[in-house]
């Protein structure tokens, strides 16, 4: 439960660096070279991947701009891009490609 408006805590009380109690979880739970950007670029590729709109994703991750969201974080994803590969593949197959 939130003891003050911050959004990391401890004892109501803001954290400013939280290298040190991350870097100790990731080692509990196995994890090597994750740093909190990367669970930033995972989390963003989960909601793309889920249908999740760009939009909510990039002011869920605090962006003030869609463009920040979609230049970064956005990636190509086979879920993402399955129509076009399929409309693709249609286009080569019937030889509509050449």
């Amino acid at each position: 439960m939130a003891m003050c408006d911050h959004v990391i805590e401890f004892v109501g009380q803001p954290v400013k660096r939280v290298i040190k109690g991350f870097t100790a979880g990731c080692k509990r739970a196995g994890l090597i070279d994750v740093t909190p950007h990367i669970l930033r670029h995972t989390i963003a590729s989960w909601c793309e991947s889920e249908g999740v709109d760009l939009r909510e994703v990039s002011r869920f991750l605090g962006h003030k701009q869609l463009a920040t969201t979609f230049s970064i974080y956005a990636k190509p994803n086979v879920n993402v891009t399955r129509k076009a590969a399929e409309v693709a593949n249609i286009n080569v197959v019937s030889g509509l490609g050449n």
